[in-house]
């Protein structure tokens, strides 16, 4: 259906149109999710914004500034390169029971029916003639069943655009290692061990574009390993699929996966002993400006937060595994339904709470007033959760929520840790 409402829309606007049109759904479905997880972290503040559109504009901005796309009359413009960019993966398939086609087969579709047209800059809300009342209209939908949004205290969509740039801002690792920790976490080494295997090296050839590169090679592969496996366990009605051009029967993904474990294996090493020479090189050179034994100190101090912080999501996952079969709404008897709650509260919650509380007191909230007096008001009570003739629903939801933000907070205090770690390592070898 897809196919036939394009070759429409090409009849009218041209197939180049129609490829420019399908890239920026996509580019603006991610600044929609991504403006609509800010209006949740509004409210929380007893905040809303008074017109969508103007924040999902903002967004769109700042993903064309992260990606370094262009933008021309309001728009991100995206190249066939950077569109290529994004479809890495190895293995490729015809799912049969996809209920659309994807981006690549819509383009690929209307680049081979070729049809010509004048292209047109303008914006669709040259369209209509009421653009800001379809705009308030529509806002207001989306906060309808939201209790008190009308009450709320409307902003500008200019202060959450700052919001983003200062929350990217605070977000950004040091450019100077050439995106080497990117979307990763420091990585718990034995120093003495990296010491003695990483004779010394140029920062050049520590921190550069292939090292930098490997993170993302594991993550490619990590999905594209995800797919076969999925084929070969029959998770996926595929009879035949592609690897790196070559085609493959469904009985020959099996071993294909151990191929790409293998491949996994070497990427992995090769990470381990690219981050063992980084250690390896920011010490020697803190240890010949004197600085050595403080950045030793500094690596024992993360790495004893890293292990608090793993620790802390064992115990959310704890609590949360003995909760799913009420959010999944599981039939269970009140026999069950009361072990599971004893369970919860006798032997998971305390060790929860006392961790939340270590974290209160290294300020792991503090950025949050909301978030903090959530989280001492729950600490301070002594929910029941399940009683003879059923849940206390409100206890539940409570419980649920101290599962999910107090953690986004504390992974988020943590990674702002590892970002200091990275300037003061800087800073300390003088480089």
């Amino acid at each position: 259906m897809e196919f036939h409402a394009d070759t429409v829309a090409a009849v009218v606007s041209g197939s180049e149109s129609l490829v420019s049109g399908l890239r920026r759904v996509e580019l603006a479905a991610a600044a929609h999710s991504f403006t609509l997880e800010k209006c949740d972290e509004l409210i929380r503040d007893k905040k809303r914004l008074g017109n969508l559109f103007i924040g999902q504009s903002a967004a769109i901005r700042m993903l064309a500034e992260k990606y370094k796309l262009p933008v021309k009359d309001g728009l991100p413009v995206i190249s066939e390169e950077t569109a290529l960019s994004g479809n890495t993966s190895r293995v490729n398939f015809k799912d049969q029971w996809a209920s659309h086609p994807s981006t690549r087969d819509r383009v690929s579709h209307l680049r081979d029916l070729n049809i010509s047209a004048d292209l047109s800059d303008e914006s669709a809300w040259v369209l209509f003639n009421n653009r800001k009342e379809l705009e308030k209209g529509l806002t207001e939908k989306v906060y309808e069943p939201i209790p008190g949004a009308g009450a709320m205290e409307q902003v500008d969509a200019s202060i959450l655009e700052e919001q983003i740039k200062n929350e990217t801002a605070l977000l950004t690792l040091p450019v100077q290692y050439n995106g080497f920790y990117n979307d990763r976490t420091f990585p718990l080494l034995d120093i003495e061990v990296a010491l003695q295997d990483s004779p010394p090296a140029d920062r050049s050839l520590v921190l550069n574009s292939q090292a930098a590169g490997l993170t993302k090679s594991i993550q490619l592969l990590e999905n594209d390993m995800e797919l076969v496996r999925a084929i070969a366990e029959k998770r996926m009605d595929i009879k035949t699929f592609d690897f790196e051009g070559l085609k493959y029967k469904q009985a020959d993904a099996p071993a294909l996966l151990n191929k790409m474990e293998l491949e996994m294996q070497q990427l992995k090493e090769a990470m381990l002993q690219s981050d063992k020479q980084a250690l390896a090189f920011f010490l020697q050179a803190a240890t010949a400006r004197g600085n050595g034994e403080a950045l030793k100190n500094l690596y024992a101090e993360f790495y004893a937060e890293r292990k608090s912080t793993d620790a802390f999501l064992e115990q959310i996952n704890k609590v949360a595994l003995l909760l799913q079969p009420v959010f999944a709404g599981q039939t269970i008897t009140a026999e069950q339904a009361g072990s599971l709650f004893y369970d919860i509260r006798h032997v998971e919650e305390p060790p929860f709470k006392r961790m939340l509380r270590e974290w209160v007191a290294a300020g792991a909230f503090s950025h949050d007033p909301v978030l903090t007096e959530d989280i001492n008001r729950y600490l301070n009570a002594a929910f029941e959760y399940y009683h003879d003739n059923g849940l206390f629903e409100s206890e539940v939801l409570q419980l649920h929520g101290m599962l999910t933000r107090p953690w986004e907070a504390v992974n988020r205090y943590h990674y702002l840790r590892f970002k200091k770690l990275l300037e003061l390592q800087w800073e300390m070898a003088g480089q």
